[in-house]
């Protein structure tokens, strides 16, 4: 994660990624942040071991860092 990061290419594909009404899924802005700020520095994440028993309510993966790169783990993680 030290070293992960969106390059040009990645954001270029999310700028041209269309919705099925041939919208644009991207606003610029998000894309330029996504450039300047696109990187997990200052990510931590923890998770259950693969195999424990885990209780309601509590959380199977925490994220902490910045939080649009955080929102973007979390979300990846929680969908998977």
């Amino acid at each position: 994660m030290q070293e992960a990061h969106f390059r040009d290419e990645d954001l270029e594909y999310m700028r041209n990624h269309k919705g099925s009404a041939g919208q644009c899924l991207f606003q610029n802005d998000f894309l330029d942040s996504l450039r300047k700020n696109g990187t997990f520095e200052g990510i931590t994440m923890r998770a259950v071991p693969e195999g424990r028993v885990v209780h309601p309510n509590v959380p199977l993966v925490v994220v902490r860092g910045p939080l649009p790169m955080a929102q973007l783990l979390e979300t990846h993680y929680s969908t998977s």
